[in-house]
């Protein structure tokens, strides 16, 4: 035991970052076990506040500012090769000492008071290339559709489950596909799973039409 490093990804990719729950507990000053759901007060609480904070910053002022705030943010979380910049994500993002800029991303995108930005910022990451629509894509929930049906869990491991399914298709009654899920974070201290993924359907989307690879339908 005196070998093992709790800071080793590797580690954490297997217990799902155990400093999760430490920093957590540490942060609330709550004993581990004894963590409560907000309640309804606690979310008008937050509501109240981030709406005052909202009014307080000029770019939410003009919507035009606002998406190009998020197109400058985009463009520097990807690289000339397309991939993620590590110097913006991170599969552990605290425990490298990072921002988790895409937890952050993901909340800000999908707050209900930004919703009303979703139609313009989605024809601008368009227009900026296939690279930063997959991150916004990823990041926006009311992107994502799974059409499949009848689906029976195949396997689960570190980084997700797959499911076999059937997905409508407009030749056939519908063929016979593998879907992956992975949960969603529910806090900045999780691990960072736009991280583990993105390089994946990065790949799997650039040699969608190559016979000898799988085909990705969507994501």
């Amino acid at each position: 035991e005196s070998k093992i490093n709790p800071n080793d990804p590797k580690f954490q990719l297997i217990l799902d970052n155990p400093n999760n729950t430490l920093h957590k507990a540490e942060s609330s000053g709550q004993e581990l076990d004894e963590e409560r759901p907000p309640t309804p007060a606690d979310l008008i609480a937050e509501a109240t506040r981030y709406s005052n904070e909202r009014r307080n910053r000029k770019i939410y002022y003009d919507t035009g500012l606002h998406i190009s705030f998020m197109q400058l943010i985009f463009s520097l979380m990807i690289t000339p090769n397309q991939t993620l910049d590590p110097s913006y994500t991170d599969q552990f993002p605290l425990v490298s000492k990072k921002l988790n800029i895409p937890f952050i991303l993901h909340n800000h995108i999908n707050h209900p008071q930004n919703e009303c930005t979703m139609s313009e910022l989605i024809p601008a990451a368009q227009s900026m290339g296939a690279p930063y629509f997959r991150l916004l894509k990823l990041l926006f929930l009311k992107l994502f559709h799974t059409p499949c049906t009848d689906l029976s869990r195949v396997a689960t491991g570190a980084y997700g489950t797959v499911y076999k399914g059937k997905l409508p298709h407009e030749d056939t009654k519908a063929i016979e596909v593998a879907t992956k899920l992975m949960a969603v974070p529910h806090s900045i201290y999780d691990r960072c799973v736009l991280h583990d993924m993105f390089t994946e359907i990065l790949i799997l989307d650039k040699y969608k039409d190559d016979a000898r690879c799988c085909h990705l339908y969507n994501y």
